[in-house]
């Protein structure tokens, strides 16, 4: 796949751990702001900028869509991002790009390009 979207920016970010694990407790995913549940599995994500450690939380459905369509990634801005790419092509997609998704990460991607979609219509009305 190539890169839909590639962030090239250098935010001086390390890392220093990254994993996925099963959620104890309600948490909300930094991406999509949906909540991962207890039991649910999410990725967990420690790094260090300008001296201070963080800690990003992202579900599982945002891991896969910042995998598949992006090259280079800032957190908190993936969706934005993607769908800001989205519009830049007028809401056009090859539906290969869609190929190895999820059934859940694919009905993001429509969603987007359905409210893509909807805003054209409204326009050239």
């Amino acid at each position: 796949m190539s890169c839909l979207v590639d962030r090239d920016d250098d935010y001086g970010c390390t890392e220093i751990k990254q994993k996925t694990v099963k959620a104890r407790k309600t948490h909300w995913c930094g991406e999509c702001l949906k909540l991962i549940n207890p039991g649910d599995e999410y990725e967990i994500y420690v790094g260090a900028m300008d001296g201070s450690i963080f800690r990003e939380k992202t579900c599982l459905v945002c891991v896969e869509l910042r995998g598949h369509f992006c090259c280079g990634w800032q957190f908190g801005v993936v969706l934005s991002d993607i769908d800001d790419k989205l519009r830049e092509s007028d809401g056009t997609l090859s539906l290969g790009c869609l190929d190895g998704l999820s059934p859940a990460a694919c009905d993001v991607i429509a969603n987007m390009l359905e409210e893509i979609w909807a805003e054209d219509n409204w326009v050239q009305r």
